[in-house]
């Protein structure tokens, strides 16, 4: 699954995808085959007090997007995050 070494500190798109799903995924869009329709995600991020302020506005960035609503999200977006220009 994602963690720093597969993206190091830069975001990252991901599609978890059922068994028997069939499709073309987004440029940029890295695939996880989950062995059930059910899966559960679960995030841990390292954080101290001193660094609380920056652990909030990242954990405010973090978003689950079906991939039906995929390309409504990308208006003005690059690979469905801000763009950082």
């Amino acid at each position: 699954m994602p963690r720093n070494r597969t993206t190091g500190n830069d975001a990252g798109d991901f599609a978890i995808v059922g068994p028997g799903w069939s499709g073309e995924l987004p440029a940029g869009v890295r695939r996880y085959n989950a062995p059930t329709s059910w899966v559960w995600i679960i995030g841990r991020i390292e954080a101290s007090v001193a660094t609380y302020d920056k652990v909030h506005a990242f954990q405010a960035g973090l978003k689950i997007t079906p991939l039906s609503a995929w390309a409504a999200n990308l208006r003005g977006h690059r690979h469905g995050r801000p763009d950082r220009r």
